[in-house]
């Protein structure tokens, strides 16, 4: 492989057993408006077909697509893996299972260079299904853009107004896209060190926040930019409540970390403090009709100061999950 190969945006697709679908996430690159780019896919550790179909593209894309191994498990390695391979400007990492619009790196792209940004972040769909039967379908994004024009290369600022979010709310309220949405400067990846390997959830939220504390410019691209797809066996389907419970304290513990580094910039307002303690009720909340026990014990530990209005909603919630929980 040569080391002389240069691209605008590397793709980066960490791959582990995933023979049945990483095939529909490379395609959505080669799909793309934009041809300026690289394909890295990192193997790790799969056990079934999945390093064949990935030698099968670079097989038949050799200018264009490169097949790393990374023997240390975990999607974090092996996407620190393929930024360590990377010569792009500009990174997307892209889950195995997931794809992107076909304009999604033409667009963030542009969107990037013409704000001086180190991190976009996009919209993005979420697909769930049950023993092969679709049963869920939410989209995440932010609904700014002039539905009349059409978006080419040569208008593709015009039609894209920037929302104006509150960067911080936004991470506090995990609304800064996902992985698989998101557009990465690889400067501003190296300059934190890329991925906390460590972490076993919330990873692409710290990065962010990391890349945040280091001054990064973070923009919103408004528009619907990747399919992301849930698997059946996926761990927020899980009943492994010791795993959901490490789960839930590393969201929690990360909303604290950020708390402590906006009070000790002097950036802590009333209202994001009041935000924080807010959001943290509510995502307790969201798993107190699986998990009675534990969060109402972490409840009552914390202390949140929380508005009458939330609970009185939260506990609606609640009691409906727990509803249909029953009559299920």
């Amino acid at each position: 492989m040569s080391q002389e190969r240069m691209a605008k945006v590397s793709v980066i697709i960490p791959c582990y057993n995933c023979e049945k679908f990483v095939s529909r996430a490379i395609e959505s690159v080669l799909n793309q408006t934009c041809v300026d780019w690289e394909i890295i896919l990192v193997n790790n550790n799969s056990t079934d077909k999945t390093l064949k179909i990935l030698e099968r593209y670079a097989v038949a894309y050799p200018s264009k697509v490169y097949v790393f191994e990374e023997p240390k498990r975990g999607a974090q390695a092996a996407r620190n893996k393929g930024l360590g391979e990377a010569k792009g400007v500009w990174v997307q990492y892209l889950d195995a299972d997931d794809e992107i619009s076909t304009d999604k790196l033409e667009r963030q792209v542009a969107l990037a260079e013409e704000n001086n940004a180190d991190v976009v972040c996009g919209g993005y769909k979420t697909i769930q299904k049950l023993q092969s039967k679709l049963i869920k379908i939410k989209s995440i994004y932010y609904k700014f853009q002039d539905k009349n024009k059409s978006i080419t290369a040569n208008n593709i600022l015009e039609t894209i107004r920037l929302p104006k979010v509150d960067i911080w709310k936004g991470l506090i309220s995990s609304q800064l896209g996902i992985t698989s949405a998101n557009l990465w400067s690889k400067r501003a990846l190296e300059s934190v060190n890329g991925w906390d390997e460590q972490l076993t959830s919330a990873q692409e939220y710290d990065l962010l926040f990391r890349i945040m504390k280091n001054n990064g410019r973070i923009i919103i691209d408004p528009n619907l930019c990747a399919k992301i797809y849930k698997q059946e066996n996926s761990i927020s389907a899980s009943t492994d409540f010791d795993k959901k419970e490490e789960i839930i304290n590393n969201s929690i513990n990360l909303r604290f970390r950020i708390r402590d580094y906006l009070f000790s910039k002097g950036k802590l307002t009333a209202e994001l403090d009041n935000y924080i303690d807010h959001w943290i009720y509510s995502y307790l909340m969201s798993f107190r009709s699986i998990m009675p026990g534990r969060i109402s014990t972490k409840l009552k530990n914390m202390k949140l100061r929380i508005s009458v209005k939330t609970i009185i909603r939260s506990n609606i919630l609640y009691f409906f999950k727990k509803t249909v929980k029953t009559f299920n």
